[in-house]
């Protein structure tokens, strides 16, 4: 869950921690309208100056009713999720909301069940060989540019055209070049090499005649090998069921969450100022059906940078490259099953951050293993 040019996922981490902290002291939120708690956010009536400011307004944004904590006394979390949509709205005029926002309040509030999933996207994708064209929905933004996991999947998608079927992807490398909005896109692929061990395919994305994202995909097959080494499944210590969940909230987190599943099974949410570099989280696709290649690779981008746990106030994100390879050719189950991503800050320093990420099916098996390069500005 990376803000990429721009985006302003970043400002909603310290909004949704403080939600999720409060959500677990104060019973956490009714369900409402797709999915949203069903009353407006009101500040605790600690006083009686506090009359008629119940509804939070964030500046240059129309306003947004949840209520992440009914009940909850504690006026000082009231006041700070007030300034963090303050500070939201001030980002928000460099983002696709302020310029449509007409079209974000229906990308916020439209029930869940009109949204096309993850697969259907990749699913109604036309074209063939190695032209393709996409459509995506406002519902799968991340800040003012498609989702990143979704953008990778859709460049994988054009390269199988090109591709065997019963090739497996080895190795995805992608770099997030400029933002690519809703609405329908060009994704063009081409053969680079194709060899005895290994094929690799060359994919863009483009919005209008800029080059939005590039990908480098390599299909291998399998072979017999002697070297064989398996990495332990790492200690986690919540399941699924303990781990505390993180929700959706319109204007504050990235709308493409409302389509996804987070719960924190160790390390802290964004912007809380941690020691320690490294989150694991459990993630999985709403509604889907089934698990492949490509919703593995959605489910992979999911989360957060870890580095962002370490700051202390809110800053904007953004993902520069990243390097994903799948170690499995069969994909169990469902996507919308609990996934665990562990991640770990390798380095931080001059503004960039490097964090590797293991991805473990629900059966506990090793599916895919990223680095990422991250750019923060704070």
């Amino acid at each position: 869950m990376k803000t990429r040019s721009g985006g302003c996922g970043a400002v909603a981490g310290a909004i949704l921690s403080m939600v999720a902290d409060a959500a677990a002291r104060g019973g956490g939120a009714s369900a409402g309208f797709c999915g949203l708690p069903a009353q407006p956010v009101m500040a605790p009536k600690a006083s009686s100056r506090n009359a008629g400011r119940g509804q939070l307004r964030p500046r240059g944004l129309r306003t947004v009713f949840i209520d992440p904590f009914p009940g909850l006394s504690n006026r000082s979390i009231a006041m700070t999720v007030a300034r963090g949509f303050r500070f939201l709205g001030r980002l928000a005029s460099r983002q696709a909301i302020a310029d449509n926002p007409a079209s974000a309040f229906y990308s916020c509030f439209s029930p869940r069940e009109l949204c096309m999933r993850f697969s259907e996207i990749l699913q109604a994708m036309a074209g063939s060989g190695g032209a393709w064209t996409a459509s995506v929905g406002e519902e799968w933004l991340q800040g003012r540019t498609v989702f990143g996991g979704l953008q990778a999947a859709i460049a994988v998608k054009a390269m199988r055209g090109l591709v065997p079927a019963g090739l497996p992807l080895r190795t995805l490398q992608t770099s997030f070049i400029a933002p690519l909005g809703a609405g329908s896109f060009r994704a063009e692929a081409r053969v680079l090499r194709s060899g005895k061990s290994a094929t690799q395919v060359e994919a863009r994305l483009y919005d209008g005649e800029q080059v939005a994202c590039h990908a480098l995909g390599i299909f291998g097959s399998s072979r017999e090998s002697a070297v064989h080494v398996e990495l332990p499944y790492p200690e986690v210590p919540k399941d699924f069921d303990g781990a505390r969940e993180i929700p959706f909230i319109p204007g504050a987190t990235p709308v493409f969450t409302r389509n996804v599943r987070m719960r924190w099974a160790s390390g802290t949410f964004p912007f809380q100022g941690s020691t320690v570099p490294r989150t694991q989280i459990y993630v999985s696709l709403r509604d889907e059906p089934s698990c492949d290649e490509l919703l593995l690779i959605g489910l992979a981008d999911i989360i957060p940078s870890p580095g962002l746990s370490l700051l202390k106030k809110p800053a904007p994100a953004s993902s520069l490259t990243w390097t994903l390879e799948l170690f499995s050719e069969e994909y169990d189950g469902s996507a919308a099953d609990p996934f665990l991503v562990d991640a770990e800050v390798v380095s931080a320093a001059n503004g960039y951050i490097s964090h590797s990420t293991t991805v473990w099916s629900p059966a506990k098996r090793l599916l895919g293993l990223s680095r990422q390069s991250v750019v923060v500005f704070g």
